[in-house]
């Protein structure tokens, strides 16, 4: 598999440079001081593969400090020391698309050579000597930039097979999170990993404990943006690292549960992370790849998903970031960590002998806050992981109830807010982690999920911020009340009956009408 596009392939011109790396690569050329400075690591190799690019790695015999500060204060970029003792720093731009970095560092090992045989893998293991023609050979990419590379651990050759190799064992022990760097380089580049560093990983896997939470939380979020994002968390459990990061889902292990699950809750959680990767990469347009083996997901539940993938598809795509990352990525986090208060609340029932995990939901989203926090997550990205897991039963108890209605709508949006879209097509992922469903089941959630994403995206100003044409004021002031649980009682009931219909939106003399109905007699 010929991972490095050729003219003769016919491949399509890859993606340019950010534009503020082929400025600073051309201001580097002309500062005299930058001389012995090579481009290295994961910016060649994703030109190789046309994959755009807006962070270069630069290493140089000079004074990198120095070098990037003057870098900044000409290009107008924000200067970052990165490790002042071992000369290492970061100049960043605002892009279009996110943060542009350049990091440019002292040489580790006396030269080249032994600075590339120290890095991890050996498609990062490639250098491009800094020269007039630099920035063009960056933005061609393909076969001229590989002609000129310094390649001195076969990097080139297994890039173009598809395969992910270390340079050595003794580089997976300098840095441990080597070892999930590898998973995600796997996911995102479409590389199997080689069975020499798949069991060097293995062996190692304890020492993913070591690094700070900080990085490991950014390499495992960045493997789950990818597109082959099951793929990542199929490897990570392959090679023992899930559950070194998260012991509460090794917990799970061997922990059964009663039908409708088939499986125990550490497989269970798996495989629904995985299916609403799956689900992912279908509404972003990925509509080849088969459904994974080990789900059990209807027809009708893919045709759900279709039929709203318009929709769905740019509200994740413009979804703010958090710690500069995509929802898609902390959602397959959250449905990895969906089931994890299943431990803590088991119980087996007197009479009927089921297993039954009540309050699971609330528990696990405590659970999942304290491991949010312990991975350093920022404030937003906390806050969704917890609500995630709080509310990722709350579709199954819809579509197990009575007919969704406006009221009913109305209630599950007010719980959840914008989760309730995120948790509305995990509920289908979960539901395909289990022994196949009866046609009517399913059948049954995926209307839920359709009238949920209906009612989020077409009929929101009715069904989800429904509101009445009083407000409290207005209440107040007709009905003689005052601020307190009456009132705020009677304000979300108002709000109800306009989602069910009841009251028009518009109508303020149903609406105080409907109000009063519902005021205990005088003197009662």
């Amino acid at each position: 598999m010929n991972m490095i596009p050729t003219a003769a392939s016919g491949a399509p011109r890859a993606a340019p440079l950010a534009p503020p790396l082929a400025r600073a690569l051309d201001f580097l050329v002309a500062d005299e001081s930058a001389a012995a400075t090579w481009v290295v690591g994961g910016g060649l190799r994703d030109r190789l593969s046309g994959r755009p690019v807006s962070d270069l790695d630069l290493v140089t015999a000079a004074d990198a400090l120095g070098t990037a500060t003057r870098l900044a204060a000409r290009m107008r970029g924000s200067l970052v020391v990165l490790d002042r003792a071992r000369d290492i720093a970061r100049v960043v731009w605002s892009g279009a698309a996110g943060p542009v970095t350049l990091d440019l560092a002292r040489l580790a090992r006396p030269d080249l050579t032994g600075d590339l045989a120290a890095r991890d893998f050996t498609v990062n293991a490639l250098a491009l000597p800094l020269a007039a023609d630099v920035a063009e050979l960056l933005q061609r990419g393909g076969a001229p930039l590989a002609a000129r590379l310094t390649d001195p651990t076969g990097g080139l050759a297994d890039l173009a097979d598809g395969r992910l190799r270390m340079v050595a064992e003794a580089n997976l022990d300098d840095d441990p999170l080597r070892l999930i760097r590898g998973v995600r380089l796997a996911a995102e580049l479409g590389l199997s990993v080689d069975g020499a560093t798949r069991r060097a990983i293995t062996a190692r896997a304890s020492s993913l404990s070591l690094p700070a939470p900080e990085r490991l939380r950014q390499e495992l979020l960045r493997a789950l943006a990818s597109p082959r994002a099951g793929m990542a968390l199929d490897l990570a459990d392959a090679v023992g690292l899930l559950d070194v990061l998260f012991g509460e889902l090794a917990a799970g292990r061997g922990v059964q549960q009663s039908l409708p699950h088939d499986r125990d809750v550490r497989r269970h959680s798996l495989d629904a992370a995985i299916g609403a990767a799956w689900l992912l990469g279908r509404i972003e347009g990925e509509r080849t790849a088969p459904v994974p083996a080990r789900l059990n997901l209807p027809p009708v539940f893919v045709a759900a998903v279709d039929a709203a993938a318009p929709d769905l598809a740019p509200f994740f795509a413009q979804a703010p970031t958090m710690d500069e990352l995509p929802r898609r990525a902390w959602l397959l986090l959250g449905a990895l960590l969906h089931d994890i208060g299943k431990v803590r609340t088991a119980q087996a029932d007197p009479l009927s002998g089921r297993l039954r995990f009540p309050g699971h939901a609330e528990a696990g989203a405590q659970m999942t806050r304290v491991i949010a926090r312990r991975l350093r997550a920022c404030a937003p990205g906390v806050a969704y992981l917890e609500g995630m897991v709080r509310c990722h039963m709350l579709p199954l108890w819809l579509s197990s109830g009575p007919p969704l209605d406006g009221r009913i709508v109305h209630r599950y949006f007010r719980a959840a807010g914008e989760l309730g879209v995120d948790a509305a097509l995990f509920s289908l992922a979960d539901n395909a982690a289990k022994a196949p469903l009866e046609t009517p089941g399913a059948e049954r959630m995926a209307a839920t999920f359709s009238s949920l994403m209906r009612a989020w995206f077409h009929e929101r100003e009715r069904l989800v911020e429904s509101r009445p044409a009083v407000d409290g004021r207005s209440l107040q002031a007709a009905l003689g009340l005052a601020p307190g649980p009456q009132l705020g009682s009677l304000l979300s009931g108002l709000r109800e009956a306009v989602a069910a219909g009841e009251v028009a939106a518009d109508d303020a003399e149903s609406a105080l009408a409907w109000a009063r109905r519902r005021l205990p007699p005088a003197g009662a």
